[in-house]
């Protein structure tokens, strides 16, 4: 298993738990996506998956292992995360927030190298931010920005691929290339995704699997065509929907009734 959550749970200093009992594994290789209201505990989960966060109790597994026994370098080598916002004051250029990427790949005080610059060249290219490389980061939109952000995480060539609502400041244009991107990865090098979505429509044409997150608890996990349906969203959600498959995406949809 890439992750195996163990009755996990966590929460803010004096608050009550954000996330409550999860149990689950995460297999190499898939897409999966995250679902679920605002304050069900979307964020602070991959924060848990990455290292970020430390559960309060429970256990998380990383390659069968207690994620508290890696360092934070040696997970950054095999585990990237583009979040939803990113605020940086300090006017480093595109170029180099981007070879940042590669510093988990690097000894201490070693100068990226040829290898290094032709990855990060790759990554600027598959993002569509070479022209903007020797831009300053600080002069960038905020949907700029968020490319540069996804081309430093594949600039780190990870294994696993951790979205946090990663194409929300995008155009309908470079939120449809970098899904799809994601996808690419996902299908030709196997990088396991795990992807959080606004968008539901959005996360059923791409995902093989969906987790719905509610109230800090773990409701539902599984492939698209056994989970997505009406009452799955109208419980997580409170909506009403009528669910159908849309040939041209050759994906699940969902429209919904006001």
């Amino acid at each position: 298993m890439s992750f195996s959550l163990q009755k996990v749970s966590y929460s803010f200093t004096g608050s009550e738990n954000v996330l409550r009992d999860v149990s689950l594994d995460l297999e190499p290789g898939k897409f999966y996506g995250v679902l679920g209201p605002n304050g069900s505990g979307k964020t602070t989960f991959l924060d848990l998956l990455q290292g970020h966060k430390t559960a309060a109790s429970g256990r998380v597994l990383y390659k069968d292992w207690d994620i508290n026994l890696y360092g934070k370098k040696e997970l950054a080598r095999e585990i990237a995360l583009v979040p939803q916002d990113f605020v940086l004051h300090f006017p480093f250029s595109v170029r180099e927030i981007i070879l940042m990427g590669r510093y988990p790949h690097l000894s201490r005080f070693q100068m990226p190298g040829t290898k290094d610059i032709e990855i990060a060249e790759k990554a600027m290219e598959q993002t569509g931010t070479t022209k903007l490389q020797d831009s300053l980061i600080t002069e960038l939109s905020g949907g700029e920005k968020q490319r540069v952000i996804f081309a430093r995480a594949l600039a780190q060539t990870p294994e696993i691929l951790l979205l946090d609502e990663a194409t929300s400041q995008l155009d309908i244009r470079y939120g449809l290339e970098l899904m799809k991107l994601s996808s690419k990865l996902n299908q030709d090098q196997e990088t396991t995704i795990v992807a959080v979505f606004h968008d539901i429509n959005q996360a059923a044409r791409f995902c093989d699997e969906l987790l719905f997150f509610k109230q800090g608890e773990l409701d539902s996990l599984g492939p698209i065509d056994q989970i997505f349906s009406s009452d799955t969203l109208n419980r997580i959600f409170g909506v009403r929907a009528k669910i159908f498959f849309e040939p041209f995406l050759e994906s699940w949809q969902a429209v919904f009734q006001t």
